[in-house]
């Protein structure tokens, strides 16, 4: 259930470009089938983008798999729909907790090779 949550979140992250050319957002998602919609244009969005533009095998190869994945991805149930409206993200704590773990990080290896300079020096 988790990972359908994730990766209706992602989609709905990643399909930004999508979704302000077709006046939706992901505040309008209430059912299955507005996630089916959101989907379809995020997976035609790509494909227009796949024949029209000239790219490279890499670029190719990477939205060939993003359009396979993303339609081979189940649909959430309306249920996590329900759950994830009545809690929304607060990606302002989010970017904070990230922002904390990186200075954590940060402050962790600074200790760790003075440490080590301690001991070999």
């Amino acid at each position: 259930m988790k990972t359908n949550l994730l990766s209706l979140t992602l989609i709905a992250l990643f399909s930004s470009s999508v979704m302000a050319n077709s006046g939706m957002s992901i505040k309008d998602i209430r059912t299955v089938e507005d996630v089916q919609d959101i989907r379809n244009k995020i997976i035609f969005r790509m494909t227009e983008v796949l024949n029209t533009e000239n790219l490279s095998e890499d670029k190719v190869m990477i939205l060939e798999k993003r359009i396979e994945l993303l339609s081979n991805k189940p649909l959430p149930t309306q249920e996590q729909i329900d759950w994830r409206v009545e809690n929304p993200l607060d990606f302002h704590s989010l970017k904070q907790k990230k922002d904390k773990l990186k200075r954590d990080l940060r402050i962790k290896i600074f200790r760790h090779f003075r440490n080590n300079r301690q001991l070999v020096g």
